[in-house]
């Protein structure tokens, strides 16, 4: 059923319109076509906010927030396009640093048996003259939740443990 808004143009005078979130429920504003090109999204299609599971003298959730992932899979594809930004757990101490509010974009592989893992290299703004990160997330099977590790440099030093946070 089409849902209408009224727009009042000229007072006394109404007019139809269809808001656009409308449209897309009703499948409308896309061709048949078009519509039959779409792919269903992956098991790695989520939103994650990732936290420090390794800072033991945190004291408050903020303190621990790692970074959040906008993660684009779409089903049955090797990769996925990973949007991430940087918060203050994602420094090396308690106190802020200059990685807090980095932004960036990141090609991850889906590995691991049956697609249970996630990895993607992080890279940082040239500015800050750092190495990239590499990011491992999988899937735990007996909590159903996500979990991962990241490396801050090449030979695997400064390992950060972190759980996930994930909505589709």
């Amino acid at each position: 059923m089409m849902q209408w808004l009224w727009l009042v143009l000229v007072p006394g005078m109404l007019l139809p319109i269809t808001p656009s979130w409308a449209l897309e429920k009703a499948g409308m504003g896309m061709s048949a076509r078009e519509q039959a090109q779409t792919v269903p999204a992956g098991v790695w299609q989520l939103n994650c906010e990732l936290f420090r599971s390794d800072l033991p003298n945190a004291r408050t959730l903020g303190a621990t927030r790692m970074m959040y992932l906008a993660i684009i899979h779409d089903a049955g594809a090797p990769t996925a396009e990973v949007d991430w930004a940087a918060e203050r757990g994602f420094c090396w101490g308690d106190e802020p640093c200059d990685l807090m509010k980095t932004r960036g974009q990141a090609l991850a592989h889906v590995t691991g048996a049956g697609g249970n893992e996630l990895v993607m290299a992080l890279e940082f703004p040239p500015e800050l003259n750092l190495r990239p990160a590499f990011m491992s997330l999988r899937k735990n099977s007996a909590s159903k939740g996500l979990s991962g590790l990241a490396y801050f440099t090449e030979d695997g030093g400064l390992v950060q443990r972190f759980e996930a946070s994930c909505t589709r």
